[in-house]
């Protein structure tokens, strides 16, 4: 799995936590969750979609995006059931090409990228403590990586 993937992952439900303060998903905290919940994880190619997808306890549609990413020549990651998060139900799931190991990280909804997972009146904080300790470390180290500076 593509490291710099999940960590962009990681990140989409980070930043609505960070800047509206409400607890949020992304496909990467998702299957944390589903595993921590003991919901098995499972990785779905070509070669046991068959015996598979059936026994997924999830939407059609989240099945159907599946299927199609399998058909052309992905892989999937995925939870076994769907889970709740808050108000939030659904599934996270990895869709990974096996040649480039290039991801999509997907929630349930046909969404790529994270969302809130309480029904809240959002609110911007007026100064996101956690942005302050992590976001700008991290963006100082994107920048001087990059040769930007």
């Amino acid at each position: 799995m593509n490291i710099s993937g999940t960590t962009s992952s990681a990140w989409e439900h980070r930043i609505f936590e960070a800047f509206v303060n409400t607890p949020s998903v992304s496909a990467m905290k998702l299957l944390k969750y589903a595993n921590q919940q003991g919901i098995s994880i499972l990785t779905i190619d070509s070669g046991n979609v068959g015996q598979l997808l059936s026994t997924l306890q999830i939407s059609s549609d989240v099945k159907t995006e599946i299927q199609n990413s399998i058909n052309a020549g992905k892989k999937v990651i995925v939870s076994q059931s769907e889970v709740q998060y808050y108000d939030w139900k659904g599934v996270g799931h990895v869709v990974l090409d096996p040649t480039t190991g290039a991801g999509a990280y997907m929630i349930s909804g046909g969404l790529a990228g994270g969302g809130t997972s309480q029904t809240t009146n959002l609110q911007l904080r007026e100064k996101p403590t956690y942005m302050d300790k992590n976001l700008n470390a991290i963006m100082r180290h994107t920048v001087i990586r990059k040769g930007l500076l």
